[in-house]
């Protein structure tokens, strides 16, 4: 089956620590996004209802780690973005083991009264505002805090609405079932569904990726046994994102 989610945000893609704590390396709990089942694209509530969208936020960890407690978190540098409530439904978390990896999914509710308009800007093509919601995962003594928005627009008509979709992912190397080596090429592949900017990022269970921000690159020092890829992507006016895992040197992901 193939694995692909629609995103609302991707957080923590800042930063690179020296190698024995690498920004791609999964070696501990990590907060990678949020899905909405739809579109991260809502409709601003008349005044004196609320809103509700149900979402999921999703992290990896190392295999056989485990998130141990999850809860809504408030993010309170988010000055520019208007306040959801959020309710996490932890019961209906799930845990799939992904080759080397664990990932966890956990779906909560972000309600939300009427945007105020003070909230809403246009970029010249589209008027919207931001909702802001945040999830804290915690394994162990490890904390990990996924933030992000739900964009909203004040129109039925909203091109944002209406029309902003999903961008086309593609991991072309490793293939699907590739054999594990010491150093492998590494490929995405991007179609815009719009014209905005899209960030590309890489995530390895081991060794470390030559330029995890590039399309094209190496991974190097792969460790032995079976491993695993992860490429992200990541829409930064429309907040969908895609994610595809890749295993290599052991059964291929189906």
């Amino acid at each position: 089956m193939r694995y692909l989610l629609l995103m609302v945000t991707l957080t923590s893609f800042w930063g690179c620590g020296e190698d024995e704590d690498r920004f791609e390396v999964i070696n501990k709990l990590r907060g990678i996004g949020v899905s909405a089942q739809d579109k991260p694209i809502v409709l601003n509530p008349s005044e004196g209802t609320t809103q509700s969208a149900v979402l999921t936020a999703h992290a990896l960890l190392p295999k056989g780690q485990s998130v141990t407690e999850v809860s809504a978190y408030t993010d309170s540098g988010a000055g520019f973005s208007f306040p959801g409530e959020v309710l996490v439904d932890e019961a209906s978390a799930q845990v799939t083991t992904i080759g080397a990896l664990e990932s966890y999914q956990v779906p909560f509710t972000v309600t939300f009264s009427s945007v105020p308009t003070a909230y809403f800007n246009s970029d010249g093509q589209e008027t919207v505002a931001r909702v802001r919601y945040g999830v804290l995962l915690k394994s162990g003594a490890e904390e990990e805090a996924i933030v992000g928005d739900l964009v909203v627009v004040a129109d039925t008509d909203s091109k944002a609405l209406t029309e902003w979709q999903n961008h086309a992912l593609e991991l072309i190397s490793p293939a699907q079932g590739a054999a594990r080596s010491s150093q492998m090429a590494l490929e995405g592949k991007l179609t815009k569904a719009q014209d905005e900017p899209v960030k590309l990022r890489w995530f390895v269970s081991s060794g470390k990726v030559k330029n995890y921000r590039d399309q094209v690159t190496d991974w190097e020092e792969v460790g032995e046994g079976e491993q695993t890829v992860v490429l992200v992507a990541l829409a930064s006016k429309s907040k969908f994102i895609s994610i595809l895992p890749r295993v290599v040197g052991g059964e291929a992901l189906r």
